[in-house]
């Protein structure tokens, strides 16, 4: 895939071997994830589900997104809400950020059909429902108008709490670890190894710090 906004700025300011390892972190945290969620299933959906689902055009009524990993987490948002609106509609689509925001008047958009279309699609991120109490949504997502699709973006949840659970009951959720610079570091060893190479620990400390870059300019 092509590199694109702060991705480009940062692979142009680096030499051709800082590039490569920086590519090479970035791809060792989509392979992680996928080896991460074939080793815990429990009660999460894996994410080759949700990449399924934006591939077959079945989607679930409410997904989460969560995690400290922000790369692919943006990644992910951004692939399922351009397959749910992919002709980029304005007035069926709705985006939400940030904690204080007005359940009454969000239940109220939720409940008004979409306008010559048919999918309503509401975006949230980082609003806190997940860590603290929003009991109207998660009651009202117990039955979900069949227009309806909810994507949730967080960086903290709490999997006791109601809208977790009513998340999972009718949608499908992805977790996005943060890969730690050890694990990192045996991983770019080793393919460079096998090509005759080393890399040092600073290295990959700065392509790290570099690659976590990115994903806050995001």
């Amino acid at each position: 895939r092509g590199l694109v906004g702060s991705e480009m700025c940062i692979r142009d300011s680096m030499n051709p071997v800082e590039s490569q390892i920086f590519a090479w972190v970035l791809h060792f945290r989509q392979l992680s994830y996928k080896l991460d969620y074939r080793e815990n299933q429990t009660g999460v959906q894996r994410l080759k589900n949700i990449q399924e689902d934006i591939k077959t055009g079945k989607f679930k009524q409410a997904y989460l997104l969560y995690g400290e990993e922000a790369y692919l987490k943006q990644q992910y948002k951004r692939n399922l809400v351009k397959a749910l609106n992919p002709d980029d509609d304005t007035m069926n689509f709705t985006r939400y950020e940030g904690k204080g925001i007005d359940v009454r008047e969000l239940l109220s958009l939720c409940d008004t059909m979409p306008f010559f279309a048919e999918r309503r699609v509401v975006l949230l991120e980082d609003t806190g429902f997940f860590k603290n109490k929003c009991e109207e949504l998660a009651d009202y997502m117990k039955a979900l108008p069949d227009y309806l699709y909810l994507v949730f973006c967080e960086s903290e949840v709490d999997k006791r709490s109601r809208m977790y659970k009513a998340v999972k009951a009718c949608g499908s959720i992805g977790e996005f670890k943060q890969q730690d610079e050890k694990t990192l570091m045996r991983w770019a060893a080793g393919i460079l190894g096998k090509n005759g190479r080393r890399i040092t620990q600073r290295a990959v400390s700065y392509t790290h710090l570099r690659a976590h870059e990115t994903s806050l300019h995001l």
